[in-house]
């Protein structure tokens, strides 16, 4: 007498022929932070030329990540980096050119050009990192399609378009072309800040989640299970000790100008 057969859905199938491997990093905060250090410095004394180099701080994160016994790797160029590195500075460089020459409305309509194009963009750079990407010599995929990529860039998108629209009242203007009281700039400065942040940690955090869902190797697509809560506590504290360290670094740079100005 044979058992009749169970019926078996598609995640089942795929839950069962999953092999898990441990995730886990072997880096230090000492060596970290030498490397953040280092590349920092040659980005101020190179005035950003080293930025493309600085994929040595990639591959530091990738081969101290391991998942199971091997480490992640990544086989980019340097000069495939510094080709699109380059791209960036000529398109601020064209940005800094014409706001000089007063061309304001010009710089607003390039500026929400690139806002528009920053999605595909993106897009455009996950092919380029995840395929370089390699765990045990298979390369990642990015299979998200461009319109998933723009619906994920909607807080990027909604904020662009908002920013035009205020530019053009009437009232904008007007208090533009006014002394305005420095408590009344304080507040706006303010706001403009924590708006910008809430909509970076939004939009970092959609295109997390795209990038986790949408990526595959060898066929299997990645899962993401974090809520945005979580995830908006975690970039709170990461801001946080950015600007302190950032903050530090100043204090520091600030006093040995003050010391080597009192020699002289």
């Amino acid at each position: 007498m044979t058992t009749p057969l169970q019926p078996t859905t598609n995640d089942t199938l795929a839950m069962s022929d999953i092999q898990k491997h441990r995730v886990s990093f072997s880096g230090s905060g000492g060596d970290y932070f030498r490397l953040w250090l280092s590349n920092l410095l040659l980005t101020i004394v190179t005035l950003g030329i080293d930025t493309p180099w600085a994929r040595r701080r990639i591959k530091y994160f990738y081969r101290n990540t391991l998942v199971g016994a091997d480490p992640l790797d990544f086989v980019a160029s340097s000069r495939n980096m510094a080709t699109r590195f380059l791209l960036v500075v000529v398109v601020y460089a064209l940005i800094n050119v014409m706001s000089s020459a007063g061309l304001n409305a010009t710089v607003g309509i390039v500026t929400v050009t690139i806002a528009t194009l920053v999605p595909w963009l993106w897009r455009s750079a996950q092919h380029f990192r995840l395929g370089n990407t390699t765990w045990r010599g298979l390369r990642f995929e990015f299979e998200a399609t461009t319109r998933e990529v723009y619906t994920a860039a909607w807080p990027l998108l909604a904020a662009a378009f908002l920013v035009a629209m205020v530019s053009l009242l009437p009232a904008v203007k007007a208090l533009s072309a006014t002394e305005t009281p420095a408590s009344v700039g304080a507040g706006v400065t303010i706001a403009m800040v924590v708006g910008v942040g809430v909509v970076l940690i939004g939009l970092r955090f959609n295109f997390l989640q795209l990038q986790m869902t949408r990526t595959s190797m060898g066929g299997q697509l990645g899962r993401f299970k974090a809520s945005f809560g979580s995830f908006f506590k975690v970039a709170l504290i990461c801001l946080g000790v950015a600007l302190l360290a950032y903050g530090t670094l100043a204090l520091v740079l600030a006093g040995i100008v003050a010391a080597l100005g009192v020699r002289a």
